[in-house]
């Protein structure tokens, strides 16, 4: 997987930070349209794909409810990076 976000960051859709041994990868900023047009269209679409997309979104929300209801429930570099931690 790092090979591919590797090519996403030469792209310039994603930032990454390191933070000890954890590399920490987020969109950048200001979005990109295309990016934005297509995983909108997977989060709409009924493609195999799609139901990946959904489920990683579930899994990710759930993460995020666990992570706000115990601040020190997640790393130091994950709670310094995520909105939901600070």
């Amino acid at each position: 997987i790092s090979k591919q976000l590797a090519i996403i960051k030469q792209l310039g859709l994603i930032s990454a930070t390191r933070k000890g041994t954890w590399m920490i990868y987020q969109l950048t900023t200001p979005e990109n349209t295309l990016l934005s047009a297509n995983l909108e269209f997977l989060r709409k679409s009924h493609s195999p794909r799609s139901s990946d997309l959904r489920s990683d979104l579930e899994a990710r929300e759930a993460l995020i409810k666990e992570l706000t209801g115990d601040p020190f429930n997640c790393e130091e570099p994950i709670r310094e990076t995520l909105a939901c931690c600070k």
